[in-house]
């Protein structure tokens, strides 16, 4: 299984070669973004592409290929990643596109039972499939930070779930490959190819996580892996909504975007997330294996260390929206 996940990562780093000679090839680029400080000149999209395919092959070799629901959902949010970044998307269609392909990755087996109604189970998992998505998409402002933050990630579900899920261990090297691309200064980008695919990815694994039904704990500590992905989410819809903004539309309040507007350098930025993402997945793997008061004393320790972040991130201004 080590030996896939050293595959993953050599096959994501040769596929994200190709693609981003491919973009250039092609003026497949992202162009100077105004309310990212780093982004100055083109860079290369299809870095999802170089991703997915190092994935495919580690997965393809190792005989890994994961089940229909798995593979719809995975292939369908990067054919719709790739059609925005080639041709931007308005807001309510992509949404109502991620609800559609969440729908399909349901119907064809993704789900756990957490209510006990078999619909009402069914939209929950829906809602944060496409929650995930978008959590995962609206972090990838900065460079290396989402590819290293979906590998932190993996790595904890994969330990969480016993070194049971092949999937998640592959897709974390897969990451890795890309970073090498991808890390400060980038020289390609993910774009919503590569965002919406790690998005549904940890979305599925940790759902699959869910659904082994271990304990209470096991079951948050699948959540937490994602932490910062959340963080951002909600961050993100409560700091635009008190300003007047609507939640997709954007604007520099990223939390990625006010580190840097402080004291911290690009490098310093993603280090520090990385290293949130690794304590969140570390007290996800605890959680299980402590009692229950040690547990929501963990738990107390994360919830304190959130609002002191809210409120340090609020101190350091932002400029005004991007636009619609």
């Amino acid at each position: 299984m080590w030996l896939g996940a050293l595959l993953a990562i050599v096959a994501a780093c040769g596929a994200t070669a190709a693609a981003r000679m491919l973009a250039r090839r092609f003026d497949v680029v992202a162009n100077p973004n105004p309310i990212v400080p780093q982004h100055r000149a083109p860079v290369a999209y299809l870095g999802g592409l170089g991703l997915a395919a190092g994935l495919l092959l580690a997965l393809l070799a190792t005989g890994e290929l994961p089940g229909a629901a798995i593979c719809a959902g995975a292939g369908g949010m990067l054919v719709l990643g790739l059609l925005d970044d080639l041709r931007p998307l308005q807001p309510l269609h992509k949404l109502l596109a991620q609800g559609l392909i969440a729908a399909g990755a349901v119907a064809l087996g993704l789900g756990t039972a957490i209510t006990g109604h078999v619909v009402l189970d069914d939209a929950i998992v829906c809602v944060l499939v496409v929650a995930w998505v978008n959590a995962v998409n609206l972090t990838d402002v900065c460079d290396g930070l989402v590819a290293g933050l979906a590998a932190i990630a993996l790595l904890g579900l994969f330990a969480l779930t016993g070194a049971g899920d092949s999937l998640a261990l592959l897709a974390a090297g897969a990451c890795l490959g890309f970073l090498v691309f991808n890390k400060p200064a980038a020289t390609i980008y993910l774009g919503d190819a590569g965002s919406h695919l790690l998005g549904f990815l940890l979305a599925a694994v940790s759902i699959g996580a869910i659904a082994t039904g271990r304990s209470w704990q096991a079951d948050l500590g699948a959540l937490l892996c994602s932490g910062v992905f959340v963080f951002e989410l909600l961050f993100l819809v409560w700091v635009r909504r008190a300003r007047g903004l609507a939640w997709w539309r954007g604007s520099p309040d990223h939390f990625s975007l006010r580190l840097q507007s402080g004291p911290f350098s690009r490098w310093q930025t993603v280090l520090l997330a990385w290293l949130a993402g690794a304590a969140l997945a570390g007290t996800a793997v605890l959680l299980p294996h402590v009692g229950t008061a040690a547990a929501g004393g963990l738990l107390a320790v994360v919830a304190a260390a959130v609002l002191w972040v809210t409120r340090a991130l609020l101190r350091w201004p932002v400029g005004g929206p991007e636009g619609p």
